[in-house]
């Protein structure tokens, strides 16, 4: 099943743009976008989510609908099915570990405070923060932080799921907590993930599940190919993994 498709888009975001980008992502697939820091990876990450609604130019397609054909209710549909991990989280201040979580259910269900509160709790106790549901973002470490983080991107078991830069600052123990769940993400082939990241490492330890690197550079895409085109484009061009 087609999760994500982009054909020829261009889209601008103050002074940066994004030109000429294609790319697809299927169920099963796990896709990721390199490059330098300020390279347009995020930006893209946040297209594929449809925080800018349509492209300026292009077409962008989430589960073979074109966005810019369908009206809010239909996108609001589409994004219940989309979860994303920020850059540095991006939790809500002054929200608990709890209320962060189970934003999601504000904007996607009708589900009674009983259900959300069952749901909760029991992602929280997966990722073993339920000791933390009452705590602010502030008061918890870097690493419990990222956690919250995808957690709340995964708790309405999202078929496409965006990380940007998902292992970034973050302790061994916590990045390898990080690494896992993106595994097990991946593992019943149900589920599409798109990485935004320069962490080589990361890389390196899912090889084996890559469908495709693509290399941007000044928002355009310079190599798109397998995991093992993707070094060997990197020796030949110089580039430091």
């Amino acid at each position: 099943m087609s999760l994500l498709r982009l054909d020829q888009v261009s889209h601008t975001v103050g002074t940066f743009q994004l030109r000429d980008i294609s790319l697809s992502l299927e169920a099963g697939d796990l896709v990721f976008i390199t490059g330098s820091s300020g390279s347009g990876k995020s930006v893209l990450l946040k297209l594929c989510a449809t925080l800018f609604f349509a492209p300026d130019r292009g077409s962008l397609r989430v589960e073979n609908q074109d966005i810019s054909q369908v009206d809010y209710l239909t996108l609001q549909g589409l994004r219940k099915h989309i979860g994303v991990v920020f850059q540095r989280d991006s939790l809500i201040s002054n929200y608990t570990v709890y209320d962060n979580v189970a934003l999601p259910f504000e904007y996607h269900t009708s589900a009674s405070v009983t259900e959300v509160m069952e749901q909760v709790m029991a992602h929280l106790e997966q990722w073993g923060l339920a000791k933390y549901a009452h705590c602010r973002p502030a008061e918890l470490s870097t690493g419990h932080r990222r956690q919250v983080a995808v957690a709340r991107a995964t708790i309405m078991n999202p078929r496409l799921i965006l990380y940007d830069e998902p292992t970034e600052g973050l302790p061994r123990l916590f990045r390898l907590q990080v690494i896992n769940h993106i595994e097990n993400v991946l593992v019943d082939h149900q589920t599409g993930a798109l990485v935004t990241t320069m962490d080589r490492g990361l890389m390196d330890r899912l090889q084996s599940y890559i469908t495709r690197v693509f290399y941007l550079e000044n928002g355009r895409i310079l190599f798109s190919g397998s995991y093992p085109e993707y070094i060997e484009f990197c020796e030949t061009s110089g580039i430091i993994r």
